[in-house]
């Protein structure tokens, strides 16, 4: 314990009083965020590429482990070739980063060398190749474990960039990440991945102190870009590693706000028809931000959903498949809560449609539209469509003949459906309703294709009438 924590205070100090150095050239190069580029960072010149401090203090950090004779460090040098096994495709995602922080890249190039570094990664050996279910019992993946390593190695990575929309948000979630990785590794003594993570820890928490709102350094593509690559390599290094049952899902709840930020942002793009690499300003910080919410304080909200998730992560270790089960449960509850409480439009109407009361109403309606189906007569028709105003949520309902008047304006909501050419469906709501389950176009288009079945039927008795049939008959539901 004491060389993990000799190691996570090194990294901290290295971090911390590196930091300010690194700004100073940064801002002598002008290698700045433009405080008038589009982006979340609009409001005066900040340095970026704070990704090369994190870098460096872990680095160095990790060589002076080379030091002590302890059984830490000996395990440490044992070791040694898993550690570089993750280096160098981290450092290549770092470089990546650099690239992007001051000459911008394509993303389909971003894109490319992320795959590059995560299959140099798998070809190395580090690969998912079961997954414990929380139920119990292994699945072999087989033939699949390598398009989903690719797949948790790129996602996880672009995860932590995406969520680096706020200050000091992606560091401060990745020091908590990193931290839960670090416990729960540590109980199945895990010592490599401990190392690894406890150090990553102090060198987060040490450039955190920087990039806390009022940032003076930005972590850029540099940072969590590497940062999320070495979080989610060194969660598969734990997942090989480990007997317990859980050694996916724990990972998985540990990284929860990235992981979930970016599922949302993909679903949302798909349900909007938008390309899914498109970047947008409606992340869960951005929202929270949109909410009312000051910057810092969205930040500590989403720090404190970060620090549950951690917590989520280290009992789904300690426990057995009804703790992992309850683990996830909850964290399910809580992100169903949350979407519905940032109300993404994509979301609510997708839930519109799952909608309980809307199933019933939407039932109702085919009940009525066949129930003037059977109509004999005009009169019949015009008594079963008064009749359906109240299940179908509506405060006024008539079939008009030719030129019969609308009645004047007087308050309501209406809808005038054509039916047959020489006649019109009337349709009306109170705006003062709650919400209804179901639009009034929605009933209208339910309803016209019966009301002209019927019409066809008796095209005699409508043609006797020579002109209106009768005034719109008012329904209060």
């Amino acid at each position: 314990m004491k060389t993990y924590t000799a190691l996570f205070v090194l990294a901290f100090l290295l971090s911390y009083l590196s930091t300010p150095l690194l700004r100073w050239i940064l801002q002598r190069r002008g290698l700045l965020d433009s405080a008038f580029a589009a982006g979340p960072h609009e409001r005066r010149p900040v340095p970026r590429l704070g990704g090369v401090v994190i870098y460096l203090a872990l680095l160095i950090s990790l060589a002076a482990l080379f030091v002590p004779d302890n059984v830490v460090a000996g395990e440490f040098r044992a070791q040694l070739s898993t550690l570089l096994l993750l280096w160098g495709p981290a450092t290549l995602v770092l470089l990546l980063g650099v690239a992007d922080d001051i000459w911008g890249v394509n993303p389909w190039v971003k894109l490319s060398v992320q795959l590059t570094a995560a299959l140099w990664l798998v070809l190395a050996g580090v690969s998912i190749s079961r997954l414990s279910m929380p139920w119990g019992g292994v699945a072999v993946l087989g033939t699949l474990a390598i398009p989903v390593t690719l797949a948790w190695l790129v996602g996880v990575t672009n995860a932590f960039n995406l969520i680096d929309g706020l200050d000091g948000l992606a560091a401060g979630v990745a020091f908590l990440s990193a931290s839960a990785i670090a416990v729960t590794a540590a109980m199945v003594d895990d010592k490599i991945v401990v190392v690894l993570t406890v150090a990553l820890a102090g060198a987060l928490l040490g450039f955190l102190r920087h990039n806390f709102n009022p940032a003076t350094i930005f972590l850029g593509d540099s940072g969590s870009l590497f940062i999320g690559f070495l979080l989610a390599a060194a969660a598969i290094v734990w997942q090989q590693k480990t007997t317990v049952a859980i050694a996916v899902v724990a990972p998985l709840v540990a990284f929860a706000l990235p992981v979930t930020d970016t599922a949302v942002s993909v679903a949302r793009r798909y349900l909007r028809g938008q390309p899914l690499f498109t970047s947008d300003r409606q992340h869960i910080h951005n929202r929270l931000v949109a909410m009312g919410l000051s910057p810092r304080r969205a930040v500590l909200i989403l720090y404190a959903l970060s620090a549950l998730a951690a917590l989520g992560c280290i009992l789904i270790a300690r426990g057995h498949n009804f703790v992992t089960a309850m683990v996830l449960v909850l964290f399910m509850v809580a992100c169903w809560i949350g979407l519905r409480r940032l109300s993404y439009p994509e979301f609510v109407e997708v839930g519109r449609a799952f909608n309980r009361q809307r199933a019933i109403t939407r039932g109702l309606l085919e009940e009525k539209a066949q129930e003037l189906r059977a109509a004999g007569n005009l009169e019949e028709l015009r008594q079963r469509l008064e009749e359906s105003a109240g299940p179908l949520e509506l405060d006024e309902v008539a079939l008009l003949l030719e030129a019969a008047p609308v009645a004047a304006n007087d308050g309501l909501w209406r809808l005038t459906v054509p039916v047959n050419g020489r006649a019109r469906l009337l349709l009306g709501r109170s705006p003062d309703r709650a919400e209804p389950a179901l639009p009034l176009e929605d009933v209208g288009r339910e309803l016209r294709p019966a009301l002209e079945e019927s019409l066809a039927r008796m095209e005699a008795e409508v043609a006797t009438l020579g002109g209106a049939w009768a005034p719109p008959a008012r329904r209060q539901a």
